[in-house]
């Protein structure tokens, strides 16, 4: 059963510095909702004069009314477009309100055609459709925003254990330059006691051998501390 109307009417905010974003999609969702052939029934009605300057007002509402992205392709189609400034009012609200009644023109809105007589699904509507895109791009910019979360703590997550590795990295260098340092004190105490016995000899081959250990040292130090780092960048 389809329930006829004496008109509808649409309010905008005339405070606000521009049209975009949820109010562009708004009145996209209206004029598919109650389609073309009801515009003659319908009045744009601006409020909120209150909150802004007169003459501001005006030049916003002459926007409005010559702007092919805002409210001129309802005008063009015969809606009115009625200020709510000079009478801000309960009786001025409620004349609108009659003229429509005296008017005395019904009007079916176009989704009520499209579900009652063409019997489609509310999804399937020229507003069902709007909404569907809008939530398919709001689900979009959620999963972007969302990816987009993970790749920075998976980032922040690799600085971290880098820098993890620089500080061991560091603590075995040092570590390994006391060591070094200590063999070359025990080197040189041996190689003044060899030198002392008379044992040259075998006091050189004893040096050999501590050098020897000393790089070992550091080719295992500085090579598994490298790897590591070099893998994790």
């Amino acid at each position: 059963m389809r329930q006829k109307l004496l008109g509808l009417i649409y309010l905008h905010p005339i405070d606000s510095p521009r049209m975009g974003g949820a109010a562009a999609r708004n009145l996209q969702l209206f004029r598919q909702l109650a389609g073309d052939t009801t515009m003659k029934s319908t009045v744009i009605l601006t409020t909120k004069w209150e909150m802004v300057d007169l003459e501001v007002g005006k030049a916003r509402e002459q926007e409005l009314r010559t702007s092919p992205l805002f409210f001129k392709p309802l005008l063009d189609l015969q809606a009115s477009m009625v200020d709510h400034a000079t009478q801000n009012s309960h009786e001025s609200a409620l004349g609108v309100v009659t003229r429509m009644v005296e008017r005395n023109t019904l009007v079916t809105l176009q989704i009520q055609m499209e579900l009652v007589d063409e019997g489609l699904d509310v999804s399937e509507t020229s507003a069902g459709k709007i909404i569907t895109q809008h939530l398919t791009e709001r689900l979009q910019q959620a999963e972007e925003e969302h990816q987009k979360r993970v790749e920075e703590l998976r980032a922040q997550q690799e600085r971290q254990q880098v820098t993890a590795l620089m500080e061991i990295q560091t603590m075995l260098e040092r570590d390994y330059q006391q060591k070094v340092a200590e063999l070359e004190s025990r080197r040189r105490v041996m190689q003044v006691d060899v030198e002392g016995s008379g044992l040259s000899e075998i006091g050189r081959e004893v040096m050999r051998v501590l050098d020897s250990v000393a790089q070992v040292v550091s080719c295992v130090l500085r090579g598994a501390v490298g790897t590591t780092v070099g893998h994790i960048m």
